[in-house]
Formats: structure tokens, C-alpha cells, sequence
């Protein structure tokens, strides 16, 4: 089985434009609109990026990040923050931060590194 990227934004018009985006480039996606729809896709799939929101209808994207490091080890998936809010980017360390709007072509570009190991 391939490793995926989950894609968690309720904005459902974001959430299709970036899985189109990554489908271009031959990543299979995985769509989740709430941390509830997340949590039930990293137990059945196998994912090795998380692109995440921090705002969500039901929680923050945070818990979903300490959830994913707590449970994997050393074996996390990246994680890919996109959010609006004024962060502290050290609170974040290790993974990567996008502000919105979101640049797509340079949220794909991070993902291919990510993935493939190579730069773009």
C-alpha cells in the first residue's frame, strides 16, 4: 500500500483544490473535514504526510499533531501546518508552517520533497 497524504480543511473548497493539486503530481489523498474524520483515517490508512488546519469544527489542528506524535513514536508522518492565526513558529518546531492563503504550488512543492526526498 502507498503511503497517502491526508489532507485535514473543513473548508471544503480549499480541501478539492489541494487534493487536485497533489493528484497532479501522482500523491494519493486522502480528504478529512474534522479531527474525528482524521483520526478514523490514520487508523485505516497508511500516511506519511499530514497536511493540516488549525482551526476545525470540532477541536484544533494541534491536537491532532500532539495526538499523531504521541501515538507514532518515531515513526510520524510529516506534518504540513496551514493556518491563518498569528502563531509562534517554535511552537510548531519540526514541522513545517504555511500561512493563509495558502500558495498550492508551494504547499505541492514541500509535499514532493517530503515524499520523494528530492528538491523542486
Amino acid at each position: 500500500m502507498l503511503p497517502k497524504v491526508l489532507i485535514l480543511e473543513d473548508d471544503r473548497q480549499l480541501n478539492r483544490l489541494l487534493r487536485k493539486g497533489f493528484e497532479t503530481v501522482n500523491l494519493t489523498v486522502v480528504q478529512a473535514y474534522s479531527l474525528a474524520e482524521a483520526y478514523s483515517a490514520l487508523e485505516r490508512e497508511n500516511i506519511a504526510i499530514i497536511v493540516t488546519d488549525l482551526g476545525l469544527p470540532d477541536g484544533d489542528g494541534t491536537e491532532l499533531i500532539d495526538r499523531v506524535k504521541t501515538r507514532s513514536g518515531g515513526n510520524c508522518p510529516k506534518i504540513i501546518v496551514m493556518t491563518g492565526r498569528d502563531i509562534n513558529q517554535n511552537s510548531y518546531k519540526g514541522h513545517d508552517i504555511l500561512q493563509k492563503p495558502v500558495n498550492v504550488t508551494e504547499l505541492i512543492r514541500l509535499a514532493i520533497q517530503v515524499r520523494y526526498g528530492r528538491r523542486i
